[in-house]
C-alpha cells in the first residue's frame, strides 16, 4: 500500500501499474488512464506512453535545446527514436522551433548516422549519451569526420563524467536534460 510508505524514495518498489492502481484511475479507459488534457483525436501524435498536442514544441524542449547552445541554423543529427516512444518527435519538434534543419537519424544505424553527419556536417547531436558513445567511437576506429558535432543534448540514459571530459576536450560540449 502506497500510503503506508515512509518516504517517496520507496516508491521504486511498486511498478508503474502499482502506482497507477494506487491513484484510483486504473478504472478509467481512457488510453493515458485519464492524465492527458486532451482527447487522443485532439492530439498530433500518439504513443504508448504520451500523446503529443497540436502546439508545437509541447514539452518545451526548445528551452533546453537552446540552453544547450542550439541557435537558428543548426544541422541537428537527431538519434532519438521516432517509433513508439514520442522523444524524436520532442526533439525534431523543438529543433525546428529553434529554426535548426533536421536530419532524423532514430537510435540504430551508427555508420548512417556517421554517413549524415559527414554529408550535412550536422553542428549539433540529440540523443542518448550511449548512442553518442557508439558514433564517436566508431567514427575515430573508422577514420570518419565527425568534427563538425561542437554540441550535444542527451537524455534517456547516464552521462558519465569521463565521457562528458573526453568529447568536451574534442571540442563537442554536451548537456544533459531529463524531458524525455
Amino acid at each position: 500500500d502506497v500510503r503506508k510508505l515512509a518516504d517517496l524514495s520507496d516508491l521504486a518498489q511498486f511498478s508503474r501499474m502499482d502506482r497507477v492502481r494506487a491513484t484510483g484511475l486504473d478504472g478509467d479507459d481512457s488510453p493515458y488512464i485519464g492524465m492527458n488534457a486532451l482527447r487522443p483525436g485532439a492530439m498530433r501524435a500518439l504513443f504508448d506512453d504520451v500523446g503529443i498536442g497540436h502546439a508545437r514544441d509541447w514539452w518545451s524542449a526548445a528551452r533546453a535545446m537552446h540552453a544547450a547552445g542550439f541557435v537558428e541554423h543548426d544541422v541537428v543529427i537527431n538519434c532519438a527514436s521516432y517509433h513508439y516512444d514520442c522523444s524524436g518527435h520532442i526533439i525534431h519538434d523543438a529543433a525546428e522551433r529553434l529554426r535548426c534543419a533536421v536530419y532524423a537519424a532514430g537510435p540504430d544505424d551508427v555508420d548512417r548516422q556517421i554517413a549524415a553527419i559527414e554529408r550535412f556536417r550536422a553542428t549539433a547531436y540529440c540523443g542518448k549519451p550511449g548512442a553518442l558513445r557508439r558514433i564517436v567511437e566508431r567514427a575515430a576506429a573508422t577514420g570518419r569526420d565527425v568534427s563538425s558535432l561542437t554540441k550535444a543534448l542527451v537524455f534517456g540514459g547516464p552521462l558519465s563524467t569521463h565521457f562528458r571530459r573526453e568529447w568536451e576536450g574534442r571540442g563537442l560540449r554536451v548537456h544533459q536534460a531529463w524531458f524525455v
